[in-house]
């Protein structure tokens, strides 16, 4: 089975997806590395307040990245990477 990745300019609909990956990479880095990257990182309490902290700063990048691009995962609808350019923000 193939897999089929497209990729697409990212949405402000895609910021919350796209923190989840931000933060399953870093856990995954910093797990890899031996440090605690997050502390209470696994508890879905602290991440949802993590969110609520972080969220105008990615709803800025989806608006005013100079580029953001997310990849999808054809079979399941889903993001499975993400790219963003800072330089030249819009605003």
């Amino acid at each position: 089975m193939t897999r089929s990745i497209t990729y697409r300019r990212g949405t402000i609909e895609d910021s919350h997806t796209v923190f989840q990956i931000f933060v399953r990479t870093l856990m995954d880095y910093s797990e890899r590395m031996n440090v605690m990257a997050i502390t209470g990182g696994n508890d879905p309490q602290v991440l949802e307040s993590l969110w609520k902290l972080r969220r105008p700063m990615f709803e800025y990048l989806a608006n005013d990245a100079a580029q953001f691009w997310v990849a999808e995962n054809d079979a399941r609808s889903s993001l499975t990477r993400v790219r963003l350019s800072m330089m030249g923000c819009r605003n």
